[in-house]
Formats: structure tokens, C-alpha cells, sequence
């Protein structure tokens, strides 16, 4: 009921009634059981919608992040869906580079999703890459930039680096050097 009722919010339309939406879903998801976990992720193109719609709020990015964060974790996003919420997460964080909070659930959704599930899966090397042609490295090395003197968006950044590199294997390296994304770590 509770995840019914935060998807009616998310459908809205304004960035107001969308990020209460996410909020009251992350609760629903985060306390309820697990059909609502299990609802929230056969609704995961609402929450995709409302992240395309109101990319340039920041409090929608950042509460669209901690979901798609929570989902993740209890492996709820289907990889069909991973790599569009690989993607909004990325388009997020590139939009609203001058938000901190927003950067680092940002960063730390996109480090779980390529933590959690089965070690070895093909799907997360899979995940690295595409986080990779989605520009990701320059993102994280313009919110160093940016934030350098944060040390919890340095250690968020630093996180998804070495996720992406130990999953994304040599590519994926080669791009945080030329990017500065190590160098600036």
C-alpha cells in the first residue's frame, strides 16, 4: 500500500511531489516487506521517469540515488533495468555537479550496484563499461575538482573508481588516468 501510494506521488509531475514519492518509497522499501520491495522494483521505470524529468533538482537526484541505492542492495533491479538506472545515476550527477549530497548518493548507488549480487558476474564487468561510456570518469574527476576538500565525496569517488576498475578491468583503467580521475584521488 505504502509503495502504491508514493508511485501515485512520483506520477505527479512536479519535483516536489516526486521527491516525496521517493522518499515515502525508500521508507516503504526500506521498513515494509518484501512484496514492497518487490513492487517498488517492477516500478523502477517510475522512479527512472522521475530522475529523467527532474534531472536538474538536485533534491530528486539525490532521493532518486538513495533508492536505486537501496533496491541494489537487496538486488531488486532487474539487470535489464541496471543499466537505465546506471545511466540516470550518471546523467544525475553530471547535472547537478555542484550538489555535494547529490554526488555522493550518486557515487555510492553506482559503487553498490557493481558490489552486490554473485562475485565473477559477467553482468558487472558489463556495468563498469557502460558506466564508462557514459562518461562517469570525467564526472567523478569534474566533482573532485569541484569537492576536493570534502573528505566524504573524496572517499564516495574513490569507492566507485575501484569498483569500476576492478569490474571494468584495463579499459576502464586506462580512462581514470586519462580522465585525471586517479590522479586526482
Amino acid at each position: 500500500m505504502a509503495v502504491q501510494k508514493s508511485l501515485d506521488k512520483l506520477a505527479g509531475g512536479s519535483a516536489i511531489e516526486c521527491r516525496d514519492g521517493l522518499v515515502g518509497l525508500l521508507n516503504a522499501i526500506q521498513k515494509g516487506p518484501a512484496e514492497e520491495t518487490e513492487l517498488a522494483a517492477a516500478s523502477i521505470s517510475h522512479v527512472l521517469e522521475a530522475l529523467q524529468q527532474h534531472l536538474a533538482d538536485s533534491a530528486v537526484q539525490r532521493w532518486g540515488a538513495a533508492t536505486l541505492e537501496e533496491l541494489f542492495r537487496r538486488s531488486a533491479i532487474p539487470s535489464d533495468m541496471a543499466f537505465h538506472a546506471t545511466s540516470a545515476l550518471v546523467s544525475g550527477a553530471q547535472a547537478n555537479l555542484e550538489a555535494i549530497e547529490v554526488q555522493r548518493w550518486c557515487f555510492s548507488a553506482l559503487a553498490c550496484c557493481l558490489t552486490v549480487g554473485e562475485d565473477d558476474s559477467p553482468d558487472r564487468n558489463v556495468l563498469a563499461v557502460h558506466m564508462l561510456s557514459q562518461d562517469a570518469m570525467s564526472v567523478i574527476a569534474k566533482s573532485i575538482r569541484l569537492h576536493s576538500t570534502s573528505p566524504s565525496l573524496l572517499d564516495c569517488a574513490a569507492s566507485l573508481v575501484c569498483c569500476m576498475v576492478m569490474e571494468g578491468g584495463e579499459a576502464v583503467a586506462d580512462e581514470a588516468f586519462q580522465t585525471g580521475g586517479l590522479r586526482l584521488i
